[in-house]
């Protein structure tokens, strides 16, 4: 939620100087508390999914290198951003349509509200990016292990075999 801040000051720029018309946020509340919630929950899965992969010992060296605790915090900063932009949306809906009536107040607060989201939609995108490099290295470990186990049992059929003759 550090950069929130920056982003919001940054897109309520762009808005004035550009004159760049957001309305059609105002149009798309509903549309846009789905995808924040589809997100929330996409997120939530995969941290319970992060959860079941604990007992992994790629695990265990990405914990020991410290690099869980950077995956875990962009997941709960973008959990944190869609909860927030429902609550944003759903005030900007019950409260400020109903008393702003001035167009470019509003037009400013539907930027701000669009900011949030692509911010959501951004930090959402590392933490996929994040939990495919940690799939694609248990997916690795675990095909070596097999490999491994394969080749431990053709090495003992070689010297049943051996022992046999």
């Amino acid at each position: 939620m550090k950069k929130l801040p920056a982003v919001i000051i940054f897109t309520a720029i762009i808005a004035s100087c550009f004159k760049l018309d957001f309305s059609f946020v105002g149009d798309n509340h509903f549309n846009f508390i789905t995808v924040a919630s589809v997100l929330a929950g996409l997120l939530f899965t995969s941290l319970s999914m992060m959860m079941g992969f604990l007992n992994n010992e790629i695990m265990r060296i990405f914990e020991r290198a410290d690099l869980l605790k950077d995956v875990y915090s962009r997941m709960i900063l973008s959990i944190n951003l869609d909860i927030f932009f429902i609550i944003f949306s759903l005030i900007n809906i019950v409260l400020f349509e109903q008393v702003i009536s001035d167009k470019v107040i509003m037009n400013l607060v539907y930027a701000i509200e669009l900011a949030i989201i692509v911010y959501s939609l951004y930090v959402t995108l590392l933490v996929v990016n994040d939990i495919k490099v940690i799939v694609n290295s248990i997916h690795i470990d675990n095909k070596n292990k097999v490999e491994t186990e394969d080749a431990n049992q053709v090495l003992d059929n070689i010297i049943t075999k051996y022992k046999d003759r």
